[in-house]
């Protein structure tokens, strides 16, 4: 005698395969191997991305930050290193702000082999966020300006140094 509950779950073989509730235990187990993979992908992702303190200067993650883009160690006139990553979603956006002088500032121009350029090229880096205290928009439109973009124009590095302030302000991005 078979119970109602017996009779709301069937068993059957199918191709070799068990069914349960007309699902098919193969795909079941398929189902749950994306969610495995997607899962770890998503923690892969969170892993991954770069550390900064964007509230705090001069933290290990932030001198990190300064090293990772301008390819050399912080020289000793670079001070009060303020860092930013946005890594998520498919374009990326990297914000610097510190203190330095004109040779460190020459020394990233050329690292970076960016271009000085005149002041109507400035409306193209309008992505910056500014809501940071350290990243001083008015003096920045002040500052003597440097800029490239790779050859498909999606993804571009500005920096702006100010000499009355001797603050640097960076920004790299992909678009």
């Amino acid at each position: 005698m078979e119970t109602p509950l017996l009779g709301q779950i069937r068993h059957t073989r199918s191709l070799g395969e068990r069914r349960l509730l007309g699902i098919d235990q193969g795909e079941i187990l398929n189902a749950i191997k994306k969610l495995c993979f997607c899962l770890l992908i998503f923690l892969a992702a969170l892993v991954a991305c770069t550390a900064y303190d964007h509230d705090t200067p001069d933290t290990g993650a932030n001198l990190a930050g300064f090293e990772r883009h301008f390819g050399f160690e912080r020289p000793d006139d670079v001070t009060d290193v303020y860092y930013y990553a946005d890594e998520m979603g498919a374009d990326v956006l990297y914000q610097l702000g510190f203190a330095a002088g004109p040779e460190t500032v020459d020394r990233i121009v050329a690292a970076l082999e960016l271009e000085q350029a005149d002041a109507t090229a400035r409306r193209d880096f309008n992505i910056a966020r500014d809501d940071f205290p350290w990243w001083d928009e008015a003096d920045i439109q002040q500052a003597a300006f440097y800029q490239k973009a790779n050859d498909k124009q999606d993804y571009r590095w500005a920096l702006w140094y100010s000499e009355a302030t001797g603050r640097v302000y960076y920004l790299e991005y992909s678009q």
